[in-house]
Order: C-alpha cells, then sequence, then structure tokens
C-alpha cells in the first residue's frame, strides 16, 4: 500500500479518463481540498501518483469568483474527459455547478426557482460526453414539503443554460410509494449508470418509518423503479450511497444495526433498464465497532473487470476506523484493505475511487479526511 499525503484531502474524490491530443490515455484523480472554506479542487495524474508522487495541481473557483465560504469542490464528478464541480454555498446557499472539460473551464450551471439555503450541488453526476449533468438539491422545498428535495437535469449539447427536466420523487404520485416527503432529503446521492439516474432518498417515509429508499429514472426523466430495503428501520439512511455491478445493486444502510450494512439486489434487466426487483440480501462488514457507519456516503466503488465491490466504515470524528471489505456480487467476502498500520488514519474509506486501466491493473484511492488529508492508493492483485 502506497499512502501518498494530499493536503486536506479525502472528502469526495474522482476520477476521469481520455485520450489526450498526444494520443496518450490520460487519467486523472480530483480531490476536493477542504482547507479553505472557500475551496478548490486538487488535480493529480494517476501516472504520478503510480510513480509514488503526490505533486498535483490545484484548480481555484473559476475567473478568480466566489465567496470566502462558497465550499467550491464540495460535490464533484467526472466521467472521460469531463469533471463537473459544485460550489452549493455560492449564490447565498442556492448553489451552483461548473463544467471542465480536460481540465479546462467551460461554463457554469444553475437551478432555476431555487431558494436560499437549498444548496444545490450537494451530490451530482453526469452521463458520458457530459450529455446529462444531474444536480441534487436535497434541501429543495417541494410545494410546502421543507427539505423535500428535488434535482435538476441539464443538457449542454450547444445549449448554454437549460433544463431539460426536475426530479422529485414519482411525478403525480400522493400519498403511495414515493411520494414527497418532508425531510425527504431527495437527492442525497446521485449517479448515472447505463443512461439511468439512480437517486437516493434517505428520509423517505414508508408506514409512518422514516428509513429511504433508491429511486432509479431513464436519463429522459422517465421513472422506472422504487427500490426499498426488506426490512424497514426507523432512521437507517438506507440510499446514502450506492453503486452497481452488472445487475446487482449495492445500496446501503450505513445507520441500521450497530455498524450499519449493505443491501445487494439483483435486478430483473430488459437490455440496460432494470424493471424489476429479482432477489436480495444483506451484507455487514467484516469488523464491526459500535458507531461504524458501513457504506456510509460516497464510500463504495467497484471494479467491474474483477467483479468487485468495495465498502468502506466512515464513522464518528472522534474514532478509528480502517478497514474497506472487498466483497464478490453474491456478498462473499474477497478480502479487504485494512488501514490500520498507518498512523494516524482516522475516517480511512471515508471515501473511495477505483480504476482499471488498458492493462488491467487496478488502482484503488481511499479518502481518510480527518487525518490531514491522506490518499491511501492500493495497487494489487489480490482479490482476483
Amino acid at each position: 500500500m502506497l499512502a501518498s499525503t494530499f493536503k486536506d484531502f479525502g472528502r469526495r474524490i474522482a476520477i476521469s479518463s481520455y485520450v489526450n491530443s498526444a494520443g496518450v490515455v490520460s487519467t486523472n484523480l480530483w480531490a476536493n481540498n477542504s482547507a479553505d472554506v472557500r475551496g478548490t479542487l486538487d488535480n493529480y495524474d494517476v501516472s504520478d501518483i503510480r510513480s509514488g508522487s503526490n505533486s498535483g495541481t490545484s484548480i481555484a473557483y473559476p475567473n478568480g469568483g466566489g465567496s470566502t465560504d462558497d465550499r467550491f469542490g464540495f460535490g464533484i464528478a467526472a466521467d472521460d474527459s469531463y469533471m463537473i464541480a459544485s460550489s452549493y454555498a455560492a449564490l447565498n446557499d442556492k448553489g451552483k455547478g461548473f463544467l471542465y472539460n480536460k481540465g479546462i473551464f467551460e461554463k457554469d450551471f444553475r437551478g432555476t426557482g431555487l431558494l436560499s439555503g437549498e444548496k444545490m450541488g450537494t451530490s451530482m453526476a453526469l452521463s458520458k460526453e457530459a450529455e446529462r449533468i444531474v444536480a441534487c438539491a436535497k434541501n429543495r422545498k417541494v410545494g410546502n414539503k421543507k427539505k423535500a428535495g428535488e434535482c435538476f437535469v441539464f443538457d449542454f449539447q450547444g445549449v448554454q443554460q437549460p433544463i431539460s427536466l426536475r426530479l422529485n420523487a414519482i411525478p403525480g404520485s400522493a400519498n403511495i410509494v414515493g411520494e414527497t416527503v418532508q425531510n425527504g432529503f431527495f437527492g442525497q446521492r446521485v449517479k448515472i449508470f447505463q443512461d439511468h439516474i439512480y437517486i437516493g432518498s434517505i428520509g423517505r417515509t414508508s408506514s409512518t418509518i422514516t428509513s429511504g429508499a433508491v429511486y432509479i429514472f431513464k436519463i429522459s426523466g422517465t421513472f422506472v423503479l422504487e427500490v426499498l430495503p426488506e426490512a424497514i428501520f426507523s432512521s437507517d439512511r438506507f440510499g446514502s450511497d450506492f453503486t452497481l455491478l452488472d445487475s446487482v445493486l449495492a445500496i446501503s444502510a450505513p445507520d441500521q444495526g450497530t455498524c450499519g450494512v449493505v443491501y445487494l439486489f439483483t435486478l430483473k434487466m430488459s437490455g440496460a433498464s432494470p424493471t424489476d426487483i429479482e432477489s436480495s440480501k444483506i451484507i455487514e462488514p467484516s469488523k464491526c465497532i459500535a458507531g461504524m457507519r458501513f457504506g456510509n456516503a460516497r464510500s463504495m466503488a467497484v471494479l467491474p473487470n474483477r467483479k468487485l465491490i468495495l465498502i468502506g466504515n466512515g464513522g464518528s470524528d472522534s474514532e478509528k476506523y480502517n478497514v474497506v471489505d472487498v466483497i464478490n456480487k453474491d456478498g462473499i467476502l474477497k478480502g479487504h484493505i485494512d488501514g490500520s498500520g498507518n498512523s494516524g488514519a482516522q475516517a480511512f474509506g471515508s471515501s473511495i475511487a477505483a480504476i482499471e486501466d488498458v492493462n488491467n491493473k487496478a488502482t484503488v484511492f481511499i479518502g481518510d479526511y480527518l487525518s490531514g488529508g491522506i490518499a491511501y492508493v492500493v495497487e494489487s492483485n489480490l482479490w482476483e
């Protein structure tokens, strides 16, 4: 394990990869730097990291703008040559997003009708070539429901500032599954898989019990499926994070039980589109100490060629949790990445990103934002 210290790094990380002008694959790690509440983003060349270097470049708020506490880089996502970053506290806490191509700023975007404190950009995602960008405002008031949450979908193909649709649970629903609820926090987490938008709503209420849900939409905005846990546990924050490996959807409930659990749902698929849930099972962490939060927000990733899912434990600020579990699609533990031997590790696994290069070499980046900003870079052919 190679440990590289990146200044105040670790809460949010993303990876982009593209062929540069020289015909060489350029793979970049993006990490928010929370040392300054105004915010910056650090950009690292993955080939340099693999060589043992931790010297990156910092990207400041575009065009020298921004206020002292805009939280630039709080939300980040990347795919191919594109990267998006948010300042959820910009514009008096309404939120604002920024689009980059190959590290160069292109344009900004914002949701219409946002009110102060609704914070668009707390979670974001983008599809291939940035054809669609989803930016969520989990504190958005919908109707008379405070903090119900709403997600904005942007189409940037040749258009400067459009909003193609807005998502808040199941359109038109009332008093049924998927209803818009106060403190639903729809948009706590958002990701795009195979031209579908997956959105977590950790405050979704069922039979008066607040548990959570994950909603799946087509990229066009058409509702597809609501995913719920088998057993409803109050305030378990189901939907805090999730990832998809083939037809297996892993969803965390980090506040369920003593240490949290992860649900593995096998989806029935019609092509790339999920149609129903075929089966599910519950996975517990390999290591459990009271206060752990298995699969907490931003702590899940996949190695698709190896058919592996990585799940971190993010606990309270005062404790040390140092294990990332590596499981297969069946939920069988294949190994774990142990950070306990790294001096000062406190929130090891608080964020995870992973990539397999053209030579099928796996690199896993594990953030620990409480330890002054440490990324543990793991290169291994274990678990195969």
